[in-house]
């Protein structure tokens, strides 16, 4: 029975406390383990017999006279650490609780509701927040990250930026995107635009101030600006991509914001389906039309009305450029050929029966 206790690990410790506890009677930390051990030892016997404790204890005496008084002390101190240690993660995991508690108990029953149907996926509250413009940069963070060499994702901050009116971001994506591709069609809108709010800021600035931003500003357009107004880069766009059918929507776009007189000028470019024009298909023209709809051109209906004529010609499967004559007829002849089909499938049903009810009646 002693051997067993020998190769315990739990009775040796107890030992080992026993032992350092000899040689330290100063120590009130080695005197409490040790009382804590010697419980341990009095419980394992089952708390019948105090002599069974002496006997143990006294067998292992012999043994541990062999370990070394470091090996003792090291052990020990483990043992102080690790109750220490047990006794601090306890009373961490009751302040929390005691904090958790106390927390719940001063939330009011109408917070913890919000606090739930925030969290609920509503679509149509999804669909019209209340700050489109915050939850949109949300989304262009990520893309930044992620996506950064793709001019798209510069030309969408700049389009975010422009809205909120950040200067210094329209500045930092107008950059980005040149240096990915300096004759995309799409950044030179994001130009021009740029380029007159730094005018109309200049009017509206007393003469005598001077802004630090514009001022930073200026600089590093130069390199991209060239000293150029913004007509002067719209023409000089206008002039270079002549053919290109998305860069004179681009540029008829410029050319109305610039100068509003100029109206049947910018429709006449964005809507020419001349066979000399290139890159015409389906999704630019899908935008212009969009845009003349949405009077990005002012109020030009019978304009709108004609290219899409024109473009149904051109694109007759399209559903968009579809006259609303040939809407209706083509639905009343949608909901023809399904009644044909139902009177169909009815009589063949009604044939079905009356077979069915022939051979029932020969049977019989």
């Amino acid at each position: 029975m002693v051997g067993n206790f020998r190769k315990t690990p739990y009775r040796l410790q107890t030992v080992y406390t026993l032992t350092a506890n000899l040689d330290d009677d100063d120590d009130d930390d080695d005197d409490d383990l040790f009382l804590v051990h010697l419980k341990k030892c009095y419980n394992f016997f089952g708390g019948h017999s105090a002599s069974s404790c002496t006997i143990y204890l006294i067998e292992m005496v012999d043994f541990i006279k062999n370990v070394p008084p470091a090996q003792l002390k090291k052990m020990l101190n483990k043992q102080k650490k690790a109750r220490r240690k047990a006794e601090l993660e306890k009373a961490q995991a009751v302040a929390a609780q005691e904090k958790r508690d106390h927390k719940a108990k001063q939330t009011p029953a109408n917070e913890e509701n919000e606090f739930q149907a925030q969290d609920e996926l509503v679509p149509e509250k999804l669909e019209r927040v209340d700050n489109p413009l915050e939850q949109a940069v949300k989304f262009l963070k990520p893309l930044q990250q992620l996506a950064g060499s793709r001019i798209e994702t510069h030309l969408m901050a700049f389009e975010i930026y422009f809205r909120k009116d950040k200067l210094l971001l329209m500045l930092q994506s107008i950059k980005r995107a040149f240096r990915i591709d300096p004759k995309n069609v799409e950044l030179h809108s994001c130009l021009v635009r740029f380029a007159l709010k730094l005018v109309t800021l200049k009017k509206q600035m007393e003469p005598a101030t001077e802004s630090p931003v514009l001022t930073v500003i200026e600089q590093q357009m130069e390199p991209i600006l060239r000293g150029r107004s913004a007509d002067q880069i719209n023409k000089e766009f206008l002039a270079e991509n002549s053919n290109s059918l998305p860069a004179l929507f681009e540029a008829a776009r410029m050319m109305y914001i610039l100068d509003e007189s100029k109206q049947e000028e910018a429709v006449k470019l964005t809507t020419s389906l001349e066979p000399h024009i290139t890159d015409v298909d389906l999704q630019i023209c899908t935008k212009i039309y969009t845009a003349l709809r949405n009077n990005e051109f002012g109020s030009v209906e019978k304009l709108a009305d004609d290219y899409k004529e024109r473009c149904h010609k051109k694109f007759k499967y399209a559903t968009i450029f579809t006259p609303a004559e040939e809407e209706d007829s083509e639905s009343m002849k949608m909901s023809n050929e399904n009644k044909y089909k139902f009177d169909g499938l009815a009589g063949r049903r009604s044939e079905n029966f009356h077979e069915c009810f022939q051979e029932m009646s020969v049977c019989n």
